[in-house]
């Protein structure tokens, strides 16, 4: 290629570029409202990992309630030794987040929720080492509302992350 030529090639992929860039500016990548999105899911991701785990470990268990497949003392030390210290953790590591001050309103109510939950489920485990059947449906019931309202968060958080064209997989 002639060395003009080079010039030309050069000069219009370098004003593509910047036309590009700025058109992008609004509504892609390089939009601040994107990149502050980014950067809080990218901190959330191990967490919700980590929420999905806890799931599948719950629902397990309900299963194998529901089934009639264990021992009450099976029950307790799996509410015990694996699903109230996950819970826990979770709540406790989701506090670390620093997320950006427009997602931090989003992600002061997710940490309350799985404070919520953790909560419940502690009481849950010491209702089953109690066998204080008032203590255990008044944490089922605080569960159950934890788990709803963590579903409606996830909800309201893809509506909002929708106008970014973006989402968040509550169980990836």
């Amino acid at each position: 290629m002639l060395p003009a030529m080079k010039r030309k090639n050069a000069r219009t992929h370098w004003l593509t570029a910047a036309f590009t860039a700025t058109i992008l500016a609004g509504c892609g990548p390089l939009n601040p409202d994107v990149q502050s999105a980014n950067k809080y899911l990218n901190q959330l991701q191990p967490l919700l990992i980590e929420n999905s785990h806890l799931t599948e470990r719950v629902l397990h268990q309900a299963a194998g309630i529901y089934n009639k497949d264990g021992k009450s003392d099976a029950l307790e030390a799996r509410w015990s030794n694996e699903i109230t210290p996950l819970a826990e953790h979770l709540h406790h590591q989701s506090q670390f987040i620093e997320p950006p001050p427009s997602w931090s309103p989003h992600h002061d109510e997710l940490v309350a929720i799985w404070g919520s939950r953790a909560r419940a489920y502690r009481t849950l485990s010491e209702s089953l080492a109690t066998a204080n059947r008032k203590s255990w449906d008044a944490a089922r019931t605080e569960a159950s509302d934890a788990k709803v309202q963590e579903e409606i968060w996830f909800k309201q958080m893809n509506q909002d992350l929708g106008t970014l064209n973006m989402g968040v997989d509550p169980s990836p």
